[in-house]
């Protein structure tokens, strides 16, 4: 059995390739509220979400209040603007707190 010796230079390595991972997620979650907004088929935010697969990426990493919130099929957000569904301010906050929680501002 061959060990691995980790060098600092792998360790920076791995902690750019985790922040652009990261990065990535949390700029396809806002492509996804973009897209939800833009498009006119699906009227609930779940349901737009549903088949892709970055939200389920995406997901895992949500507290589970607010996913339980944002699943919820009875729960409205009312809203003002063009959002057609309130939750995306849920996800969008989330996302804030993804970013700000790994050190990415």
């Amino acid at each position: 059995m061959t060990s691995r010796v980790r060098t600092p230079v792998s360790d920076a390595t791995n902690d750019t390739t985790r922040e652009n991972e990261r990065r990535q997620l949390v700029s396809d979650g806002r492509s996804l509220i973009a897209r939800f907004n833009r498009q006119t088929r699906h009227d609930h935010l779940i349901d737009f979400l549903a088949d892709k697969a970055v939200w389920h990426t995406i997901r895992a990493r949500i507290d589970p209040k607010v996913l339980a919130d944002i699943e919820n099929g009875r729960l409205s957000v009312v809203t003002k603007g063009d959002t057609k569904d309130g939750k995306v301010y849920y996800l969008g906050s989330e996302l804030d707190r993804l970013e700000r929680e790994w050190g990415l501002l």
